[in-house]
């Protein structure tokens, strides 16, 4: 994680440094997938989908790193270092919440399914958008769950290929009556498996759309995630966001709620509640939302600013100004910008 961190500011810090403005690079590639005994068209896009993913997201990551290359070449010799000592999985998997698969063709015969499709990237850009990610250790942790979901389900859709071929080889009926149980099982647990990669692609999805501000389809894609995999904490937490962002708190209070009983110690989650009900004027669960996410993230700069809010709601003055001096402390712009606002009023 330490190295991953590390990686990301060389990466913002060539990018400044650096007086040329990368140009956008377009990226294509193309996969066919061979439909095994259990399959369908659904799970043959799916599956598509994700190595064609996969495919787009390697070659941007070594791009991205081609570039920092290039762009380091005065930089102390410790940077090189740490540059050949990290890997770019994390850098790839958090690209792809900031970027767009488009899908250039798609066909289906009955046997294979067949795609191609590109990533239009801004360095600049999209590495703006991973320094958020930088030191947020809780967002990481996110991006490694969903990352590792994922590689596990790929793992054992594999295996479960394997177990029922050996069930029944192609055109030949299962032999005994435990055969065909067996055979279900693992038919159902594949399927269920593929719903799981299914998710994951929709609240990648989904996070594009936030990256942009965009909403309405971050809430689409966000649903359409629960509607495949019911348990998928991030996909809860996304629409909670997306509706407090659509001015509808009431809605997004009942998505935190679902995001909190399926993963309770999610910081970020809390804080999004928290203005959900600020915003209702439920200042006293307010208050409790965001002094959880404090203790469960002790430098939440931006839930010390927050909570001091809402005790100035409670006329809570003194604990008030003592939260946004905290936040101010931590770096929060706002808290900073209130803090010397206060201090321009007592000089006059």
């Amino acid at each position: 994680m330490k190295k991953s961190i590390v990686f990301f500011g060389l990466l913002l810090t060539a990018l400044t440094v650096s007086t040329l403005k990368a140009e956008v690079k377009s990226f294509v590639r193309e996969y066919t997938y061979q439909a095994g005994e259990a399959d369908s068209k659904l799970s043959c896009r799916t599956l598509a989908l994700d190595q064609v993913k996969r495919l787009l997201l390697e070659e941007v990551g070594v791009y991205l790193e081609s570039v920092l290359a290039m762009q380091t070449t005065e930089v102390a010799s410790e940077t090189t270092t740490s540059l050949e000592d990290t890997t770019s999985l994390n850098i790839q998997a958090i690209t792809a919440g900031f970027t767009q698969t488009v899908i250039l063709e798609e066909k289906w015969d009955g046997i294979t399914y067949y795609l191609k499709a590109k990533i239009d990237l801004d360095p600049d850009d999209v590495l703006k958008k991973v320094e958020e990610f930088k030191t947020d250790r809780e967002e990481m942790a996110g991006v490694e769950l969903l990352k590792d979901e994922k590689n596990r389900a790929l793992k054992e859709i594999d295996s479960l290929k394997t177990l029922m071929a050996s069930l029944k080889s192609e055109n030949e009926a299962l032999k005994t009556s435990s055969d065909e149980t067996q055979y279900q099982q693992a038919k159902n647990r594949y399927y269920e498996n593929v719903a799981i990669l299914n998710s994951g692609q929709y609240v990648q999805q989904a996070t594009y759309a936030w990256s942009i501000r965009n909403y309405e389809n971050v809430l689409t894609y966000a649903r359409m995630a629960i509607d495949v995999n019911s348990a998928n904490t991030i996909a809860y937490s996304l629409a909670g966001a997306a509706f407090y962002k659509l001015k509808q708190p009431d809605s997004a209070i009942a998505y935190f709620d679902k995001a909190l009983s399926i993963n309770p110690r999610h910081a970020k989650t809390y804080f999004g509640r928290g203005l959900a009900h600020r915003k209702m004027k439920q200042y006293k669960l307010a208050l409790m939302d965001f002094s959880r996410a404090i203790e469960l993230k002790p430098r939440f700069s931006a839930a010390y600013f927050e909570r001091g809010k809402v005790y100035f709601k409670l006329r809570k003055r003194r604990l008030a100004v003592k939260d946004i001096r905290i936040a101010a402390r931590m770096g929060h712009p706002r808290a900073r910008l209130w803090i010397e606002k206060a201090k321009r009023k007592r000089e006059r």
